[in-house]
């Protein structure tokens, strides 16, 4: 198979950026998955994430969060994060689950929630959150990543919670 052979690591190599760059922050199985499925490949197999492990630029950004590994384009500045992907309802492969994105990214799916609608409650920012993420379900690991999301912007003072409603702070 053409993936495994050593004449197309360059083109391999060009591909991983392409996706990280397109569409990163990218967990590791999502990046590995959209890429060997892109060479024709029906399963990312242990050989194959083992090759593309062995390919990854140095200098691509990494995070790790819950024990998922996250792929972030060259140059991030991880700490002032502000680019969001929603979902297309149109397009089944633009939806996420919330494990599949970062906290950075939640949260500025958080800050872009807020900024439309003002204040709001804790539950309602993580069901708009889901919504933007292309999710039909509200699962419970949700409301736990969003207040995370949330208590992280309050604690960076992006965000107040005055008795159970959260809004951009002034």
């Amino acid at each position: 198979l053409l993936f495994h052979n050593a004449s197309v690591s360059d083109r391999l190599v060009a591909h991983l950026t392409q996706v990280i760059e397109a569409e990163g922050p990218v967990t590791e199985g999502n990046l590995f998955r959209k890429v060997a499925q892109a060479w024709g490949l029906e399963r990312t197999g242990a050989r194959a994430v083992e090759r593309l492990r062995t390919l990854m630029p140095d200098r691509m950004v990494r995070t790790i969060e819950e024990e998922k590994l996250f792929y972030w384009p060259a140059q991030s500045d991880i700490t002032s994060w502000e680019r969001l992907r929603v979902a297309d309802a149109g397009d089944e492969s633009s939806r996420r689950r919330i494990d599949e994105v970062c906290l950075e990214e939640i949260s500025a799916l958080v800050h872009h929630v807020l900024s439309q609608a003002g204040a709001s409650s804790r539950q309602d920012v993580a069901h708009s959150v889901c919504r933007l993420l292309g999710m039909s379900r509200i699962p419970a690991q949700a409301q736990g990543r969003t207040d995370e999301a949330l208590d992280r912007l309050i604690a960076l003072e992006i965000v107040v919670d005055i008795e159970g409603q959260v809004r951009l702070a002034e």
